[in-house]
């Protein structure tokens, strides 16, 4: 927990928060395979002490404290920071006195700096530099401080440095922080600006790469690992590896430490990142997240922490003189001591034993002055009734997909569906891959999640205007944060049609587009059409200037239409309106449907030879019969009608 409410004295520096209380089985021990982690019925409280850099506020008399309240586990707390050795900081300490003076960096941001520094200096058993771990709690600055920790060695001559992280949107973060340190003429470059087998030609600078950047290109001369490595320098490479977000790494050993062997299923992101510590063993490395562990086994790649001597699969030096005081010989060694029924007091003494040889800090905002209040009845009427149709669509759109399947008319290849993912740890997982099946139902489940989490987020926006206008007029600062807004759809849309829209781009309508596209064998014209267009939004401006635009009468004209229904193409006549539907008159039988204005315009039927009153003509021919046959009809099974699709 990174916060909650103080008790009733606020002016005492210590509080505590309560956690959540569960009741537990009376005496009763669950099975071994029912067993979880489950740290909320370890821990009934968790206490934080309010937390101050004391000791570089000492060395750095001139550094401004922390704009907000810290606090830190108090378990934490109990453990000193090492004392820090003045001469040697003096040697490898090279912030800029601006930095410090205007508090660029605060003092707490500073501390980070200082002891990563020094951290860095040392060296393990295996010849490799040592790590720091940067475990701060969201909203302290992370991405700041791996800047300063970057701007302090390039001051001091090394001009290359590594920075990963989750996102490539982030390099805009880390240019914007390294500019805040007065250091905008450090360039930061993202590695795929140069393609997987051509060599980096940045001189010095910042490479800013993502996990799934590191582990693309399968071949050995495009894997981008290597190019990486290569522009490093390999061995001799001195300067900074800041792996941000680095729980990202976590599942390297997913199963370590079961029956005392090492995982058979490493996850690619956990490989790379090992693999490039092993490759550049002079690397000042930084472990930056908020959540870095919840089990031992997460730690994994945590390499240069000192934890352990070795790698699981490593051999110890042989010359005892080569050995320095790591506690453990090998990984595993460290999994089987601290593995045991109370996880959350193991994975705090293995923090209290790192925070002892300053290679850890973990601090969090503090929660003591802040309120919290769920704004409720956000949906208006029509976002309500949006939903509801949206709920209804995917329902028929799910009976038509099994009706669908059951006669083989439904495509299921799905190649390049995402089935599962390369963090998954399931063992009961199909090892001859996902079949078909599989594949479209995993397809359908994720892109109706995403519909509507798309469709949710659209819906909290008036509320959220009003919201920040009354904040606003109140003088107070206001940060929205935005999650599964369909900005990726946005861009894609930009990059393929252009910026020449007259509309917002609908995230909602651009995923159910392309489900429809991939699972559906549509007729050509259809999927020509939606090829063409762009998944745009309607807002209330345009839907009143097509209004306004179209003076057609089509009742008055009785226009013709053709409308398909499950495997059955159909021929009517609009014979009202009443908004906001047209009803249509069908030409053989006596039986009406209704329409939207929508799927009238792009179902008439445009022939020349057609005039007179539809209903009059006796269309004893083929009139319902498609003029094109797209496809043999499907043969007849004994089953339901096909569910039809409602226009939304």
């Amino acid at each position: 927990s990174d916060g909650g409410e103080p008790m009733d004295d606020p002016d005492d520096d210590e509080f505590a928060i309560e956690g959540k209380k569960k009741k537990r089985a009376a005496k009763k021990k669950k099975p071994a395979a029912e067993r979880t982690d489950d740290f909320e019925e370890e821990i009934e409280a968790i206490e934080f002490k309010q937390y101050a850099p004391k000791k570089v506020l000492e060395l750095l008399k001139e550094a401004r404290p922390h704009p907000d309240k810290v606090v830190e586990n108090a378990t934490l707390a109990s453990v000193e920071a090492p004392d820090v050795d003045t001469e040697l900081l003096k040697k490898c300490l090279k912030v800029k006195r601006e930095v410090v003076v205007d508090g660029h960096l605060s003092a707490l941001q500073l501390e980070t700096v200082v002891y990563a520094t020094l951290r860095h200096e040392k060296f393990l058993t295996t010849g490799a530099r040592a790590g720091f771990a940067l475990w701060d709690g969201a909203g302290m600055g992370k991405g700041r401080q791996l800047a300063g920790v970057i701007a302090n060695n390039w001051r001091l001559g090394r001009k290359k440095h590594v920075w990963i992280s989750c996102s490539a949107d982030l390099i805009e973060d880390a240019r914007r922080d390294l500019k805040d340190l007065k250091h905008a003429k450090i360039k930061v470059r993202d590695l795929k600006s140069w393609k997987g087998d051509k060599d980096v030609t940045l001189e010095e600078g910042v490479i800013f790469a993502t996990y799934s950047l590191l582990v693309s290109g399968g071949k050995e001369k495009k894997h981008r690992l290597n190019q990486l490595v290569k522009w490093c320098g390999g061995e001799s490479f001195q300067g900074c590896i800041m792996f941000d977000e680095a729980h990202k790494a976590k599942n390297l050993y997913p199963t370590a430490g079961k029956g005392g062997e090492l995982p058979t299923k490493p996850t690619k992101t956990g490989l790379a990142v090992k693999d490039l510590q092993r490759r550049l063993p002079g690397a000042r490395v930084v472990y930056a997240s908020a959540t870095a562990a919840t089990e031992p086994h997460h730690v994994g790649y945590c390499s240069r922490l000192g934890l352990w001597k070795v790698e699981a699969d490593e051999e110890m030096p042989d010359d005892p003189a080569k050995h320095k005081d790591e506690p453990f010989d090998t990984f595993l060694d460290f999994l089987q001591s601290v593995r045991g029924a109370n996880v959350m007091a193991m994975m705090e003494s293995v923090a209290m034993y790192l925070k002892s040889q300053g290679a850890v800090v973990s601090r969090s905002l503090s929660f003591q002055d802040c309120s919290f209040e769920l704004v409720d009845g956000v949906m208006e009427a029509s976002s309500e009734k949006c939903i509801d149709n949206a709920a209804e669509l995917w329902a028929q759109l799910h009976k038509c997909i099994n009706w669908l399947q059951a006669r083989g008319e439904l495509r299921t290849s799905f190649k390049g569906v995402n089935y599962g993912s390369d963090e998954s740890d399931d063992d009961d997982a199909n090892p001859m891959g996902p079949t078909p099946e599989e594949k479209l139902w995993s397809a359908f489940w994720g892109a109706h999640q995403r519909f509507f989490k798309e469709l949710c987020v659209a819906t909290k926006v008036p509320a959220v205007v009003q919201q920040t206008r009354l904040a606003l007029r109140q003088n107070k600062c206001v940060v929205i944060g935005l999650l599964g807004t369909g900005e990726a759809r946005a861009t894609a849309t930009r990059e393929e049609f252009g910026d020449s829209f007259d509309d917002f781009v609908s995230a909602p309508l651009a995923t159910l587009q392309l489900f429809i596209q991939r699972a559906f064998h549509l007729p050509p014209k259809k999927a020509e059409d939606l090829d063409r267009a762009p998944p745009l939004g309607s807002s209330h401006a345009k839907r009143a200037a097509r209004l306004d635009a179209d003076k057609v009468d089509l009742v008055a004209k009785k226009t013709r239409v053709r409308l398909t229904y499950g495997a059955k193409t159909r021929v009517g006549v609009l014979t009202k309106w009443e908004a906001p539907f047209y009803e249509v008159t069908f030409v053989k039988g006596d039986d009406v449907d209704l329409i939207t204005k929508a799927r009238a315009l792009a179902s008439i039927e445009h022939d020349d030879a057609f005039s007179g009153d539809a209903l009059s003509s006796s269309d004893d021919d083929d009139d319902e019969k498609p003029k094109r046959v797209l496809s043999a009809p499907a043969p007849a099974i004994a089953a339901a009608p096909a569910p039809a699709i409602a226009a939304a």
